[in-house]
């Protein structure tokens, strides 16, 4: 019996689950699950059919007249009075058939789960020659496994375990190696996946309130400690990611993960290159956020290699947060001619959304920092400021620029349209807005010309604050 938990108080189906679902179906999977649900082992209700048949033909717009609960009803039931429970039902049931049906395609699609419930099933029923062959296929499967990650770790031990649960069934008093190789794969799975969650976990503490607790940190260290771990790179890497996340001394680390990475990276899937470029990308800023500026050209060359390798790109595009940094590195390490060539071959590769502002964002930045102010505020006035952050450097650059151009009517009337641009706009939250509140009361007390002793107890006191190192250079240069 179907437990009606799905049914929806919704004035139309527009918003509903089962629409929100499938619209992401695209053309064949609608047409799967027309025949998902015509079959008799999965649906008996010929309503249901119907009803799903009707809804395909409004694919993939659903337009809004089409799907109204009482038009639709009438189309396809062709009753003269609208029953909403009888539509509730009808909805429901095939939202149900629909979650079964994108479940399947993701039980279908895993590498060994059908393989292992197959051998359990032919265990179960003490077929050993059907057994053998599809033993024989899950490893010829395990053996085109391509990258060596948690996943593979899974997989082998999957397959194992249920050779190990045949070998019990046959209460043989023999060796057999599958028990070995369970055990051995399940270390391998848990070790990677505690040391990937741990590593998710600090990280997440560094940016979040978030009180995680970091169960079997110590004893993960420890028993690696000493571990050959030659054999098992994805577990060495994510080893040497909590030592660097959880230790002082870390040079020889970086080190060590640096050339791992190198021998390594391209024996694991995108996704989990990007876990572990992020993770590094993390510890190597908060190196830099501690004035030790030797990581500013590894931090570069993390970028460019991301880059190459497509790990900092988000559906098809760069990254506007790599761009940025690469360019901000660029300046910082006084590669000048770098990062000009850099920003005019690299912007196309940004989404289109952020691609002009951030080219004229980045290149404004660079003649700030080649100190051609005024091609610099031009580029500056190009910034539409469709994303926050860029509004929010652009807007604290252009402030600087008339501070060093001494354009003082400019500058009073901008910080005065900064700040309420700071208190109105919905997008800025306080921890967000803060430091450019403390950026803009210091200005103006820097413009003022207000006590020095003062400006510089009251800017070392803040715990946060937007262009530090310029002001402080401001300040310095009154002295």
């Amino acid at each position: 019996m179907f437990i009606l938990s799905n049914i929806e108080p919704i004035q139309n189906m527009e918003g509903s689950k089962l629409i929100l679902l499938l619209k992401t179906f695209n053309s064949k999977e609608l047409r799967a699950f027309g025949d998902y649900i015509k079959s008799p082992f999965f649906n008996k209700n010929q309503e249901l059919v119907e009803f799903f048949f009707y809804l395909k033909k409004c694919a993939p717009l659903f337009p809004v007249k089409k799907i109204e609960k009482e038009f639709a009803y009438k189309k396809v039931f062709g009753k003269s009075n609208f029953e909403a429970k009888h539509l509730h039902y009808v909805m429901s049931f095939l939202l149900k058939l629909a979650e079964d049906f994108v479940a399947q395609i993701e039980y279908q699609h895993h590498q060994t789960l059908p393989d292992y419930h197959l051998l359990s099933a032919l265990s179960k029923r003490k077929l050993s020659k059907h057994y053998s062959q599809a033993l024989r296929k899950a490893y010829q499967k395990l053996d085109q496994i391509e990258y060596k990650n948690v996943d593979f770790y899974f997989h082998q031990y999957l397959i194992a375990d249920a050779n190990n649960r045949y070998f019990q069934r046959k209460k043989v008093r023999e060796f057999d190696e599958s028990l070995q190789k369970a055990s051995d794969f399940f270390d391998l799975f848990f070790l990677s996946n505690k040391l990937r969650y741990l590593c998710e976990m600090l990280d997440r503490k560094k940016v979040l309130v978030a009180d995680y607790d970091l169960k079997m940190l110590d004893s993960i260290k420890a028993y690696l400690y000493d571990r050959d771990l030659s054999n098992t790179p994805y577990v060495a890497i994510y080893y040497l990611i909590l030592l660097l996340q959880t230790e002082s001394e870390t040079d020889a680390v970086f080190e060590n993960i640096q050339s791992l990475m190198a021998k390594h990276m391209d024996s694991f899937p995108l996704s989990d290159q990007k876990q572990i470029f992020f993770h590094v990308i993390n510890f190597i800023i908060k190196k830099i956020n501690k004035k030790e500026d030797k990581y500013l050209l590894e931090c570069l060359k993390f970028y460019e290699d991301g880059i190459k390798r497509k790990i900092v790109f988000d559906d098809g595009f760069l990254s506007p947060w790599t761009f940025k940094n690469v360019v901000r590195l660029g300046i910082r390490l006084e590669k000048r001619q770098w990062t000009k060539d850099f920003i005019e071959n690299n912007y196309q590769l940004l989404s289109e959304k952020f691609r002009d502002d951030l080219y004229n964002f980045t290149l404004a930045d660079y003649y700030f920092s080649t100190n051609e102010l005024d091609k610099a505020l031009r580029y500056f006035g190009k910034v539409d400021y469709n994303d926050i952050h860029t509004a929010l450097n652009a807007k604290t650059r252009i402030l600087q620029i008339y501070y060093d151009t001494d354009e003082f009517d400019a500058l009073d009337s901008g910080i005065v349209s900064f700040n309420q641009f700071l208190n109105r706009n919905k997008q800025v939250s306080k921890s967000v807005a803060t430091p450019y509140k403390n950026f803009l009361r210091l200005l103006n007390s820097l413009v003022k010309l207000k006590n020095i002793e003062q400006l510089e107890k009251d800017l070392s006191e803040m715990v946060s604050v937007a262009s530090k190192s310029w002001l402080i250079e401001k300040i310095q240069g009154m002295g």
